[in-house]
């Protein structure tokens, strides 16, 4: 005769091994998306687990936007932002260098890398020629003087506030 024991560890063996394939295929992150509705002046986005690039590209194809960037724009973008178009793009820009230029049919934004990615600016821009300063510094001008008040003058306006 042949006897069964109940033996909890294999069942609980057998439940993980059926388990584990459910808790894999919940980890992988979502489909990537960045939705973008109304006008420049009010912009509503919806991103789930959408780099920074995605999110610029669905601007571009919503509002006519270009971008150019030195560096790799890859950190995920979540949740819904409204607001201007200038306004949204330097709150998800914010940390790195860049330059919005506007024209009236297009929008154009340059980013150079920063703080974000510890980088420092693939392009230079030139400063303009300005005067040299004068040779031993700043000097400062004669001083200002102060008005003051005779001790008659201040006691009248005194009594003349408190009226």
């Amino acid at each position: 005769m042949t006897s069964r024991f109940y033996n909890p560890k294999a069942k609980i063996s057998n439940f993980a091994v059926l388990l584990a394939p459910l808790l894999l295929a919940a980890q992988t992150p979502a489909h990537a998306e960045a939705n973008v509705t109304g006008t420049v002046d009010s912009v509503r986005l919806e991103a789930h687990a959408a780099s920074l690039e995605e999110v610029l590209s669905a601007f571009g194809t919503a509002f006519n936007l270009r971008y150019h960037t030195s560096t790799a724009l890859v950190e995920s973008v979540n949740g819904t932002y409204s607001g201007s178009l200038q306004r949204l793009l330097s709150r998800l820009l914010d940390g790195y260098n860049f330059v919005i230029k506007t024209s009236d049919n297009e929008i154009e934004v340059a980013i150079y890398g920063g703080e974000r990615e510890g980088q420092t600016p693939v392009w230079r821009v030139e400063a303009p020629n300005l005067p040299s300063p004068p040779q031993g510094g700043y000097r400062p001008g004669p001083p200002v003087p102060v008005p003051t008040l005779s001790a008659e003058a201040a006691s009248r306006a005194e009594r003349h506030r408190t009226r």
